[in-house]
């Protein structure tokens, strides 16, 4: 069985030269008894707390959208839809963005506010008070937390401020988040994993921020993947899938999931405008009907059949990829 990001990471630290995992130590009564930090590193001058994200908020989203499904408002799609294309066809779509964005990110306060919290006692009980504060953030689980929304909040954590004016997590110097639930396609045989480095900005005299990009390097040879940076102004331009979409299934695929990957692979009905699309959606719904009528069924070879499927299922998915309510189209269909 594969191991998880978790016991994975954990594994790495384990074969990480100077790297002490904590509750491995033998430790006093006081230290025992606080709330302690995952790892230490480097002469214990960086103490690092490891968080593993776990649950899914997915269900904060459909609480969100409920009261808009049964609307006039609502879309109708072929399979599948990406959240945002279904957001933008709601009303005031921006406030519904912001409740999303909310609601799929608020446990990543919760994971700083416990990490500060024990860096700071593990500070106080090792006597360790000038060392670094990392924290470590997991993802091989949950989908809809993507590294764009994942980094947004981060650095909103990392800037918050107390109602003095201070940090509110002054004991995290930066934040290291491996995903391995997203991929962006670097070339078309290149699938990139992100690994954010986020410092805080606060001083940093045990060079945390330097020690992480080594690290970095180390865990892409332990994980057996080629290691390549990137300017942090890219990142907005990268593109994130859920790895679960790029698994590819073993065995044989119904056609119709032959059909969608083929068109994939080859868009030919991309350059057609709107009404362009309609018009060959007309045709193959109608030769689908055609088919489908009893009295064709009878004059039809698999040949045909699948020439007739395959089209209409092309048709499907370049809607489905523009985002266009179905209900348009059989809006169209009746003009």
């Amino acid at each position: 069985m594969d191991k998880t990001l978790t016991e994975k990471f954990i594994s790495f630290v384990r074969s990480y030269e100077g790297a002490e995992i904590i509750d491995d130590l033998l430790l006093t009564p006081e230290q025992q008894a606080a709330q302690k930090a995952d790892y230490f590193f480097n002469g214990r001058i960086i103490i690092a707390e490891q968080k593993s994200l776990e649950i899914s908020t997915a269900h904060k989203i459909e609480t969100i959208l409920k009261p808009y499904e049964g609307t006039p408002e609502w879309p109708l799609f072929y399979g599948e839809q990406e959240l945002q294309k279904i957001v933008n066809l709601l009303p005031e779509p921006e406030k519904i963005n912001v409740k999303i964005l909310e609601a799929v990110t608020d446990s990543i306060e919760g994971l700083f506010e416990k990490a500060n919290r024990q860096i700071r006692t593990t500070k106080q009980t090792f006597g360790l008070p000038s060392s670094g504060g990392l924290l470590v953030i997991l993802n091989d689980l949950v989908d809809v937390l993507s590294p764009n929304l994942l980094a947004f909040r981060v650095r909103r954590c990392l800037e918050k401020r107390t109602k003095t004016g201070e940090r509110r997590f002054p004991e995290i110097t930066v934040v290291w988040a491996i995903n391995t639930a997203h991929y962006t396609q670097i070339t078309p045989t290149l699938k990139g994993m992100p690994l954010l480095i986020m410092p805080s900005g606060l001083p940093d005299p045990n060079h945390v921020e330097g020690f992480v990009n080594l690290l970095g390097e180390r865990w892409s040879a332990f994980d057996g993947k080629p290691h390549l940076r990137t300017r942090a102004e890219a990142f907005k331009d990268f593109k994130f899938r859920t790895s679960r979409d790029g698994v590819k299934r073993s065995g044989l695929l119904p056609r119709h999931e032959v059909w969608i990957l083929q068109y994939r692979q080859n868009p030919h009905l991309r350059s057609l405008s709107k009404t362009e699309l309609f018009e060959y959606g007309l045709i193959s719904s109608s030769e689908m009907d055609e088919m489908l009528c009893t009295e064709s069924k009878q004059k039809l070879t698999p040949e045909l059949m699948d020439k007739v499927g395959q089209k209409f299922t092309h048709f499907l998915e370049e809607m489905n990829f523009r985002g266009i309510d179905m209900r348009e189209f059989e809006k169209f269909s009746l003009d």
